[in-house]
């Protein structure tokens, strides 16, 4: 069998090239998204709205109210600024939202290493519903390695829906 060719049942994208394939109607996810996080203690969200050259959809300064609305407040920690792909990117795969967010961050790729030499925290974490007892999300080599170039962990908050037997 040659070593890019589709197991039997799955279906596969093929990643031999930077071209990305992607399954947007991916059967075994009911629901996906990706949302990078950037966090400091001294962190300044225009800052970093301004070195990356993008705006967030998520931002907070250390000591800003978390929950306006509850009856005993909460305060954040740390400075935040998120980017989120939610509502953005419609797709079931998280390939393509892990790509999206890429493609945003990677021209300001030289102001997030000096964010991250200022001791700055920055991942992406996946969001992913599992629509069946098998499978889950998957990343190509070529993600792991623009992930790798920018120094971004990455992380999966997995979930399954269905009977609880």
């Amino acid at each position: 069998m040659p070593t890019n060719a589709p197991r039997s049942g799955c279906r596969q994208a093929i990643w031999t090239t930077a071209t990305p394939m992607y399954d947007d109607e991916c059967a075994t996810c009911a629901e996906t998204f990706a949302t990078f996080h950037i966090t400091h203690d001294d962190l300044d969200p225009d800052t970093v709205s301004l070195a990356l050259g993008i705006e967030p959809t998520e931002r907070h300064r250390q000591g800003d109210v978390r929950n306006p609305r509850a009856r005993r407040l909460v305060y954040w920690r740390s400075g935040g600024w998120s980017l989120r792909s939610s509502g953005i990117v419609e797709s079931r795969d998280i390939r393509r939202h892990v790509d999206w967010l890429l493609d945003r961050l990677e021209p300001g790729s030289a102001a997030l290493q000096r964010l991250q030499a200022a001791g700055c925290r920055t991942d992406i974490f996946c969001y992913w519903v599992c629509a069946v007892e098998h499978g889950g999300p998957r990343l190509s080599p070529h993600q792991m390695a623009r992930l790798a170039d920018l120094g971004i962990e990455i992380g999966f908050d997995i979930y399954f829906t269905g009977d609880d037997e």
